[in-house]
C-alpha cells in the first residue's frame, strides 16, 4: 500500500534548486534513508513531502489514514519547567504513572532521570524526550530528520531499536552509516 505518492516535485530554497522533478512511490512498512552533504537540500525535501513547505512544482500525495510524525533536527529545543515525567504525562494523560514511566525508561529516563527537569536535561536527552512523545503519539509514518545529533551511543542504539521495532514508514535523514546502514531498505 503507498503511504506517499510524489510527482514531478520541485522545490527551490534561497534561490537554489533543492529538489528537482523527483518521483517516487513510498511503500508501507518500509525505512528510507536520505543522504547527501550539507546544504544539499535533505531538510527541505523532508519539509515539503511532510507539509511544511509548499512545492513549487508537482504534486504529493499522501495515502488514505497515513499520520506523520516528523522530527526536526532542532526538536530538542524543547523548553519547560515540569520533570521530564510531568511533561511526558501532560501529553498523554490517559497513560497511568507506571505506563509512562515504563515508556520513559524505554528512552533512557529511568528512575530518578524522569525527575529531572526538561530546562535542565542536555541536548541529547531533549532530543529523545522528543522521540519518546513522538512515537507514543502512534503516526504510521515517521519522517525524521538528523535524529542521532546530540544523541550519545546508548541513545543512538535505543533509537535504532525503535525504528526497527516501529510497524509504519520511515524517511530519516542522517551522516552516520553506523546508525542506518543496516535498518534501512533503500538508500536516496
Amino acid at each position: 500500500m503507498s503511504i506517499l505518492e510524489v510527482t514531478g516535485l520541485t522545490k527551490r530554497f534561497g534561490g537554489l534548486t533543492a529538489v528537482s522533478d523527483v518521483t517516487f512511490d513510498i511503500e508501507e512498512g518500509q525505512v528510507y534513508g536520505v543522504v547527501g552533504p550539507n546544504g544539499a537540500g535533505k531538510t527541505t525535501f523532508l519539509k515539503t513531502i511532510a507539509g511544511f513547505l509548499p512545492a513549487l512544482e508537482g504534486i504529493y500525495s499522501l495515502g488514505n489514514q497515513t499520520t506523520i510524525g516528523y522530527f526536526d533536527q532542532h526538536s530538542g529545543a524543547i523548553r519547560s519547567e515540569q520533570t521530564v515525567l510531568e511533561h511526558f504525562s501532560a501529553q498523554f494523560p490517559s497513560l497511568t504513572e507506571k505506563e509512562a514511566r515504563s515508556i520513559l525508561g524505554a528512552y533512557l529516563f529511568g528512575g530518578r532521570d524522569a525527575q529531572k527537569r526538561v530546562s535542565s536535561l542536555s541536548g541529547g536527552e531533549k532530543a529523545r524526550l522528543v522521540l519518546a512523545e513522538l512515537l507514543q503519539s502512534r503516526p504510521n509514518f515517521l519522517v525524521l530528520d538528523e535524529p542521532t545529533n546530540h544523541l550519545d551511543q546508548a541513545a543512538k542504539e535505543a533509537l535504532k531499536d525503535a525504528v526497527r521495532e516501529f510497524k509504519g514508514t520511515v524517511i530519516l535523514v542522517s551522516h552516520e552509516p553506523e546508525f542506518y546502514t543496516d535498518i534501512v531498505t533503500d538508500i536516496w
